[in-house]
């Protein structure tokens, strides 16, 4: 199993020093605040429709994501009432979702 975990932003260096023998963690190659598919670099994109699993830290990327037709699940702190609400979570609240986009891709 592919699974890519996704960080919208990290230090320089960051991704080449943490390894894991579960996922591969990726920069998105963007400055936006979340991952926006079209911002990101061509190889993030390539790594991101090939993951079997979709690991994506923080309320930008559940923001950005959450309507993207892949299996990605969630880890974010709801700091706003409106993410808090389409959550179904009070703000403040650390929240595991996974996306409700329906897969659509087939391999």
């Amino acid at each position: 199993m592919r699974v890519l975990s996704v960080k919208h932003w990290t230090p320089p260096g960051w991704c080449q020093r943490i390894r894991s023998s579960i996922s591969e963690i990726i920069d998105n190659g963007s400055d936006a605040p979340g991952t926006l598919l079209d911002d990101c670099s061509q190889e993030f994109k390539r790594r991101f429709i090939e993951a079997d699993l979709i690991l994506a830290k923080g309320q930008g990327n559940f923001e950005t994501l959450s309507d993207e037709p892949y299996n990605i699940f969630f880890l974010f702190k709801a700091k706003c009432s409106v993410i808090a609400a389409h959550a179904g979570v009070p703000i403040g609240m650390h929240v595991l979702a996974r996306s409700n986009a329906r897969i659509t891709r087939s391999r």
